[in-house]
């Protein structure tokens, strides 16, 4: 008798097939991020068997880029406002364009920050040292920049330019500013 009662003891502490399938399903439902292999591991098993239980109970995989997304874009929302593209990128270890990306997907509002370009004191300096009475096509050499965009800045600036070879202006097609 005594016997039978350990064996029966033992059938209980011991789960049934069912019960044990039932907590891997729970272990694999709560660690959805790792891999097959990994949970794999915490039990004994292969990572075959682990997608095989997955497809047969339904439960989704979710997949490493989709992680990596939703955690920058966590990162994303827990910056300060008002950062530019840059000081974002530099917080993340990112690139600008990768930091653009994921802000925009998480809703951040960048600063803007002008560029040398577009901002006017640039080029009223870079104007200012130029020699008066150059033709277009030095003032595009000198300043780095097309032809074309020459022609403009000349115009939005009032720099005088002369013709290759006379002292006569050139005639410049010019933008007429709208009035109504």
């Amino acid at each position: 008798m005594a016997i039978e009662t350990k064996k029966r003891r033992k059938r209980r502490e011991r789960p049934s097939p069912w019960q044990r399938t039932q907590k891997r399903l729970k272990i694999i439902r709560s660690s959805l991020t790792k891999s097959d292999a990994e949970i794999g591991k915490l039990f004994g098993v292969t990572r075959a068997a682990i997608y095989e239980l997955r497809m047969r109970y339904g439960i989704p995989k979710v997949r490493s880029n989709t992680q990596h997304k939703t955690r920058l874009m966590n990162l994303m929302r827990r910056l300060p406002p008002d950062l530019t593209i840059g000081d974002a990128a530099e917080r993340l270890k990112l690139t600008e364009q990768r930091a653009y990306y994921y802000g925009k997907s998480a809703g951040y509002r960048f600063k803007r920050k002008k560029g040398k370009h577009e901002r006017a004191d640039y080029w009223n300096a870079r104007f200012k040292s130029l020699k008066p009475g150059l033709t277009l096509r030095e003032v595009a050499k000198e300043l780095k920049i097309s032809y074309i965009y020459a022609i403009q800045l000349c115009q939005k600036h009032r720099y005088k330019t002369r013709w290759t070879g006379s002292s006569r202006p050139p005639r410049l097609p010019f933008r007429l500013r709208r009035t109504y």
